[in-house]
């Protein structure tokens, strides 16, 4: 009985110490001595730290696992994570980038709310797309010849960050499916950012001919996870064409004394202004007078060919011109840019052009007044400046300089019309007979030597024309000095002069529709600086 009483008194003692320790206490003592029992009870309430890894830590396209590890054992949560054997550490795998909170507990329930942010998966390949194409033959741009610089415009893009983009070398070329290399090619990055680049390839120099189309292997740009690019094949739709075309000139009579041209090619070749074309490849013109061109001939790629415009039988309008000189005489032609004084030169090239006439025949078809052509010329003479002379042809007077000043213009009316050899009328600027030995000014001083006269220094120097009204048609001339050559022909009131003290040797002229005049001037412009044979 004694000792059951002690054993209670024992209890109730450990109960009340057990009631009587802190909060913070980590155990109590159950004492028996004599008989009392002691017993130790531990308490946790600290929350476990825990260690998160990724595996893998850089980008990738696969799974990535995340390893939580914790430094005291813990509880396995579920919702896909697993406990290891060692009973601190928790497994997971993810296949998309994913962000979570983990409740990490402990044994005795302490909780850890672990952030678990997956971003470095990464699925999405970059792209690789051929946004246009342009073509430097803007008029055509569906042909292009090796000239031509072709244009293609990239974008490559990726949702995270790019690593290899393209290169120049990485761009392929095709024509007709076969691969092909341009002579030239060159890439620029017009905008570059880590998701997204803009590229500019160039190329030209393409010998080969059939359909062009740009293509772009698979693989070739990366991003960081190891995504690269699908293949991209494009078709350009131009055709790459280096045959220049073929053509025939041909030429009939209509109405009214003129000619139609026609210009027929192998193929399809580019409108002209001023003429017409049929089906793509038959080029026709109207001409009221003959003339005498090299005319460019274009296919829609671009290649040339040059065909002789040589019109002949067309009288609609006459334009008459001459030059006289002292040894020789009167040369006349009809337009057409036959040269006249090219007899004088032939017999001596010291000779010069004394005097010079022009006019529009009227009695034909066209309906021009005499006032149509007009001109002025710059005449030196023997007698200098302020003179004035007789020509002994006209019996008109000329003057020293500008005839009939510089800012006047003559042409033909019934006080100066002048009948020359043809029997058909023309004004004329200068005199005759102007480097003939004895020759003297208007008031019969300073004669002409002999000696003077063999050195046949004067003549008209300069020359201006122009069409009272240019709305159809140009005048186009061009001078010969024997000493220099041809000088560069003008048009339309412009002055061709190589010296006002250097008279000219020969010279030529045609009316030419101003859709032509480019040509004539290019075609004359071919024997600047070449000497008469």
């Amino acid at each position: 009985m004694k000792k059951q009483i002690l054993i209670i008194i024992g209890i109730l003692v450990s109960t009340l110490i057990l009631l009587s320790i802190s909060f913070n206490s980590v155990s109590a003592k159950y004492v028996l001595e004599e008989n009392i029992m002691v017993a130790t009870i531990k308490i946790d309430r600290t929350t476990p730290n825990v260690e998160v890894n990724y595996s893998p830590n850089e980008k990738t396209t696969e799974k990535v696992e995340v390893t939580l590890k914790a430094d005291e054992p813990i509880q396995e949560p579920g919702n896909g994570w697993v406990l290891q054997e060692d009973g601190c550490t928790l497994k997971k795998e993810y296949e998309e980038n994913t962000k979570e909170e983990v409740e990490v507990k402990d044994k005795s329930g302490n909780t850890k709310t672990v952030i678990v942010e997956v971003t470095n998966i990464d699925k999405i390949a970059p792209t690789v797309q051929i946004q246009s194409i342009h073509n430097s033959n803007t008029a055509y741009p569906n042909y292009a010849n090796q000239e031509a610089e072709i244009v293609v415009n990239i974008i490559v893009q990726d949702d995270q960050k790019i690593k290899r983009t393209l290169k120049e070398n990485d761009i392929q070329t095709f024509v007709n499916n076969i691969k092909i290399t341009p002579s030239k090619k060159s890439m620029e990055i017009v905008k570059n950012t880590e998701t997204e680049q803009q590229l500019k390839f160039t190329l030209s120099g393409i010998k080969e001919e059939g359909n062009l189309s740009i293509g772009i292997e698979s693989g070739i740009v990366q991003d960081e996870a190891g995504n690269s690019n699908k293949a991209v094949q494009k078709d350009t739709q131009i055709e790459i064409d280096n045959t220049k075309p073929q053509v025939i000139y041909s030429q009939k009579e209509i109405e009214d004394r003129k000619i139609e041209v026609s210009i027929t090619a192998n193929e399809k070749i580019r409108e002209l202004e001023g003429w017409n074309i049929e089906n793509n490849t038959i080029l026709k013109k109207v001409f009221c007078n003959e003339l005498t061109y090299n005319k460019k001939i274009q296919d829609l790629a671009g290649n040339s060919n040059s065909v002789n415009i040589n019109i002949t039988g067309a009288t609609n309008i006459i334009i008459g011109y001459a030059s006289y000189n002292s040894k020789v005489g009167w040369s006349i032609a009809y337009g057409n840019g036959k040269v006249v004084g090219l007899e004088a030169v032939k017999k001596n090239p010291k000779y010069k052009t004394e005097s010079v006439a022009f006019s529009v025949f009227e009695d034909l078809y066209a309906d021009l007044k005499d006032d149509y052509l007009q001109g002025r010329a710059y005449i030196y003479t023997h007698w200098k400046e302020g003179s004035q002379a007789i020509c002994q042809y006209s019996k008109r007077i000329y003057s020293y300089g500008w005839n009939p000043n510089d800012t006047d213009w003559t042409y033909r009316n019934r006080n100066n019309r002048v009948a020359l050899a043809d029997e058909r009328d023309y004004f004329q600027l200068g005199g005759v007979d102007m480097n003939k030995e004895g020759r003297t000014d208007i008031n019969g001083n300073n004669s002409i030597s002999e000696q003077v006269a063999s050195e046949f220094r004067y003549g008209v120097s300069a020359l201006q024309l122009k069409l009272k009204s240019e709305k159809e048609n140009a005048i186009c001339y061009q001078v010969y000095v024997s000493s220099v050559g041809w000088l560069e022909p003008a048009k339309n009131g412009e002055i061709t002069c190589y010296d006002f003290t250097k008279p000219i040797s020969a010279f030529r002229m045609s009316l030419v529709p101003n859709s032509e005049v480019d040509d004539l001037m290019n075609t004359w412009n071919e024997d600047v600086g070449k000497f008469i044979q």
